[in-house]
């Protein structure tokens, strides 16, 4: 992986590159490939200030202010960094020699993580030769982009540092504008090559490309958000590559149904709310995040469930928008269960537990709806689970199913395993209801198992409240 890391002057660029690097390479070799020529005392004085600021983070350095291609060779060729460091001294790679360096390098476990520090520098160095009176370097662009197809080939990342140019609009003497020149050329060779480009102002990184999967994550994160609760979201168009993600977040929505749940179980011992009013509350928390969405679900699955009618008439009572009596009778019935149950919930570790469920039930009605066969082909659920990238959602719910085991394990045994139990039973209910019936599952019948698994849940911790 290749990262360019652009700023301007103090914008702390440097910083924010070095902590790329470190978190890049783990516990691996990590290199500081400095490139600044030092001149006098004041140049001596910021190379002890630079190593100053990068103590204790593992750097290795190596100062090549030319070829830093051939210098990276050697320094993985020797055993001593100091020996072999600044090529600028008289030492000189032959290919033979950055052939080997290559070789050892890809026999390592691990490939290395190198910081350039800067291009800037390197352009000048290589720009404007030592010796006074010799000739410019006309192939500096092309030498120095070489160099650096060499270094990323040589290291497992490889993180560059190189300053804005051309924002201040003034002109300057020919040979400046030269280099200026130059290092913008090679700016756009190294953005073209590297799958990161950040520019980072006022120590803020913003990715100008290569956070596509942050932006997507988010999308993503946001399109679940927006489809299964009333909590206000950014609007923009959906697009595939961010529906396929979707659905490893659908649990989420559960989270901030936890976390609201809790909340009002701390309101309510904090200022001694009535029981009436904390289960009735409580009750409404889920159906007000969620707009009734999984409700309305389950009162259609009823009202196809109890009708009685063939396989294909039920589908068609799933998509009728009218209620029937049974509907609101199961309704009715589940409520009174729930709030019956809800008002039982009097320990910490419990409602707890109750919070976690949330997210478990929408855990599991993803699972559902990755494997389980589906009744149609039309329809919000076909439309999401069609563009889901199968192995991420399936990998991605699995581990979050695993995660909220064990939290609700390790809040309550008792509790947590006759919780997960109902909730397993329910799963596994579900799943022969609908085939049963319908020959699968739909977006309706996924509402269903959602309301009838946390309703299972309040009631398998509130029974282990009660007795226990």
């Amino acid at each position: 992986m290749m990262v360019v890391v652009t700023g301007a002057s103090g914008s702390g660029k440097s910083e924010y590159a070095e902590g790329v690097a470190v978190k890049l390479a783990g516990k691996g070799d990590l290199y500081y490939l400095a490139t600044m020529r030092v001149y006098g005392e004041e140049g001596v004085r910021r190379v002890e200030r630079h190593r100053k600021l990068r103590a204790g983070k593992g750097f290795q350095t190596a100062e090549c202010p030319v070829k830093v291609d051939e210098a990276f060779a050697q320094v993985c060729m020797s055993e001593s960094l100091e020996q072999t460091c600044d090529i600028s001294h008289g030492r000189v790679c032959t290919s033979e020699f950055l052939e080997q360096g290559c070789a050892r390098l890809h026999g390592k476990i691990r490939m290395p993580v190198a910081l350039l520090e800067c291009m800037s520098n390197l352009v000048a160095n290589e720009m404007f030769p030592e010796t006074v009176g010799d000739e410019i370097n006309a192939n500096c662009v092309e030498n120095i982009v070489r160099q650096i197809r060499h270094l990323k080939d040589q290291t497992g990342h490889l993180v560059i540092v190189t300053n804005q140019i051309f924002e201040d609009g003034i002109i300057y003497e020919p040979e400046t504008m030269e280099y200026i020149r130059n290092l913008g050329q090679i700016n756009q060779q190294l953005a073209e090559m590297a799958d990161s480009v950040i520019e980072v102002v006022a120590g803020i990184p913003i990715f100008i490309k290569g956070g596509e999967i942050m932006m997507t994550t988010l999308r993503a994160l946001v399109i679940a958000f927006s489809m299964y609760s009333q909590i206000p979201m950014p609007q923009f168009t959906w697009q595939d590559k961010e529906m396929k993600y979707a659905f490893c977040f659908f649990p989420w929505v559960g989270a901030a149904i936890g976390g609201i749940t809790m909340f009002w179980w701390w309101f309510c011992g904090k200022f001694s709310v009535g029981n009436v009013a904390f289960a009735m509350i409580g009750t409404a928390i889920p159906l007000a995040v969620t707009g009734g969405f999984h409700v309305d679900g389950f009162m259609d699955t009823m009202d196809a469930f109890h009708s009685y009618q063939p396989r294909e008439k039920k589908l068609e009572i799933l998509k009728d928008s009218h209620i029937g009596a049974f509907s609101v009778i199961c309704l009715v019935l589940y409520e009174l269960i729930y709030i019956g149950a809800y008002s039982e919930i009097d320990a910490v570790r419990q409602a707890g537990i109750v919070a976690a469920g949330f997210f478990l039930s929408r855990c599991l009605s993803g699972i559902a709806a990755m494997t389980f066969p589906g009744a149609k082909k039309e329809g919000l659920l076909y439309m999401f689970t069609s563009k889901a990238h199968e192995r991420a959602v399936k990998t991605a719910l699995f581990l979050q199913t695993a995660a909220v085991a064990v939290l609700m394990l390790y809040l309550d045994g008792v509790t947590g395993v006759a919780v997960l139990v109902g909730a397993g039973l329910t799963f596994l209910y579900y799943y022969k209801k609908c085939k049963k019936e319908l020959g699968g599952i739909t977006g309706d019948t996924e509402g269903y198992f959602v309301t009838v698994c946390e309703c299972v849940i309040v009631v398998a911790a509130a029974v282990c409240g009660i007795i226990r």
